[in-house]
């Protein structure tokens, strides 16, 4: 739910080296910029996790900037599939919108303004449709909560633009005459151009989904993805003091092989040992039915999973799926967390075991490798409330917030925090 926190958008970053580089920050010549300039004639260093299940590359460092960084999100420019975009919860920036691959950036687009208390507006999420078969392609959605305004206000709002982002029409995709009881929306596009969007309905307990099959003009009726047993989030240990977030994430098989139109949501649920694990469940009728769900995880315990992300990718139909995890934690504090990634070829029944280790070093926000306090370096943010993860071309890029730098004090006393990435074949 951080987004009301300043999740805010950080910029292009180009997947490429842990080298830091100083520079000026200008809107014509942003400070990622000459790093950018420098990666791309420049080999990343090599520090891959290890795995007996897909091949891993080097663990890079895309921020390297001063102080906290969580929230992560990636996405792929399929027109030059080596060239992604990936964004953090920075804290001091604002969103805005460019046009010439990240080099500069425009003014930003407000729109859906509120008055008085209705302005809990969190989590925005925003997904485009790229279908080549799709009446509506190039549409582009932003879905996000509006968990305050009374009895009738708040809720699912979904915001779609036909004018590639110049206005947005805003509308409810869940009751619009009833309260706001959801929060973690994700939207997401069929091959034809439906559009979805899931979340969490901490009221009843249950992953939600509905969908518009005209550029979210209309809704549908919601219909249950699967009930489960965490309503809103939980205070496991490697996110104590700020609790890990319920929320779906969803994606829709778009590749035009045997499982085309399916959908695929992941979620995060309490075991019958109390602890934390992913689930994922698919829909082949456009979400009116959901298979029963399963985990995608390895049997190991007292081990925590979190902030899932899951992407199809629509070139081969695989559906792959990203967590942190803290089986490496030999303690048994289950503080220290990893990137674990795990991936099925067979449309969401089967899951690829063992789960593929993508961190090559633990991390812990618990307490922040032993400085205290902890808080005051992340700003009680930990790892956020969700991370990401692109699949495009057989190759997949989980993004994560990573704290093995965060001994280094890199200025008016911050630490280093820092989104890593690293490419999964």
């Amino acid at each position: 739910m951080s987004s009301l926190r300043t999740t805010l958008f950080m910029g292009l970053m180009l997947v490429a080296s842990t080298i830091a580089l100083a520079q000026t920050n200008t809107p014509d010549n942003p400070s990622w910029w000459n790093k950018y300039q420098y990666l791309s004639t420049h080999a990343a260093s090599p520090n891959a996790g290890s795995s007996s299940s897909a091949a891993v590359g080097p663990n890079v460092d895309v921020s390297n900037e001063c102080g906290p960084q969580s929230e992560t999100y990636v996405t792929v420019n399929t027109s030059r599939p080596k060239n992604l975009a990936g964004g953090s919860n920075e804290i001091f920036r604002d969103p805005t919108k460019s046009t010439d691959g990240g080099k500069s950036f425009g003014s930003a687009n407000f729109f859906s303004f509120s008055s008085g208390k209705d302005h809990f507006n969190d989590k925005p999420m925003i997904t485009a449709d790229r279908s080549l078969s799709s009446p509506l392609r190039d549409n582009i959605y932003v879905a996000w909560d509006a968990a305050s305004g009374g009895s009738s206000g708040g809720g699912i709002r979904v915001a779609h633009s036909s004018d590639r982002g110049v206005t947005f029409t805003v509308n409810r995709a869940d009751d619009p005459h009833g309260p706001g009881r959801s929060i973690g929306a994700v939207p997401f596009v069929g091959p034809n151009g439906e559009l979805y969007v899931a979340w969490n309905d901490f009221s009843a307990n249950a992953i939600i989904v509905n969908r518009s099959f005209d550029g979210g003009n209309t809704w549908g009726t919601p219909s249950t993805v699967s009930f489960k047993s965490l309503a809103f989030d939980i205070g496991i240990p490697a996110e104590s003091f700020r609790g890990a977030l319920e929320y779906p994430a969803c994606d829709a098989d778009r590749s035009g092989d045997a499982h085309t139109g399916r959908l695929h949501c992941a979620w995060m649920d309490i075991t019958a040992l109390g602890t934390t694990d992913i689930f994922t469940a698919f829909s082949d009728d456009n979400g009116a039915t959901w298979s029963a769900r399963q985990s995608v995880t390895d049997s190991l315990g007292l081990v925590d999973r979190f902030n899932q992300w899951l992407s199809v990718d629509p070139t081969d139909g695989s559906v792959n799926v990203s967590f942190y995890d803290t089986r490496n934690d030999r303690t048994g504090s289950r503080y220290q967390t990893d990137i674990y990634f795990t991936q099925s070829a067979d449309g969401g029944v089967n899951w690829r075991r063992p789960n593929t280790r993508v961190s090559s070093v633990s991390s812990n926000e618990h307490d922040c490798n032993g400085v205290f306090p902890c808080a005051a370096i992340n700003y009680g943010n930990q790892q956020g409330d969700y991370s990401g993860l692109v699949s495009f071309g057989g190759v997949s890029h989980p993004i994560w917030t990573d704290s093995r730098n965060n001994l280094q004090v890199c200025g008016s006393g911050l630490r280093m925090e820092e989104v890593f990435t690293a490419a999964v074949e």
